[in-house]
């Protein structure tokens, strides 16, 4: 597991990242796993972006959304390494 980046901004990639991992359906821990961070800042972060997804909470996300979340890990600035990470836990 990646450790915490403690008051650490995101970056543009990040947040699009997490946009899309959240919107898609991805677990929070997921999330803060991959971005090194904790749930509750992920929590927080989108709180604060006003993203909701109550009507995503039992459903698995389709093929047109795991190719999305997919285009923006490999389009991110992230390592290579975290790409296929990502990528990795998504399939």
């Amino acid at each position: 597991m990646a450790k915490a980046r403690k008051n650490q901004r995101y970056t543009q990639e990040e947040q699009d990242l997490l946009v899309s991992m959240y919107e898609g359906g991805t677990a929070v821990a997921t999330i803060a796993r991959k971005l090194g961070r904790t749930k509750h800042a992920i929590n927080v972060r989108v709180a604060r972006l006003g993203i909701s997804r109550k009507e995503l909470a039992h459903r698995t996300p389709s093929t047109s959304e795991t190719e999305r979340i997919l285009r923006t890990v490999l389009q991110s600035g992230l390592s290579t390494a975290k790409k296929l990470e990502i990528a990795t836990s998504l399939i």
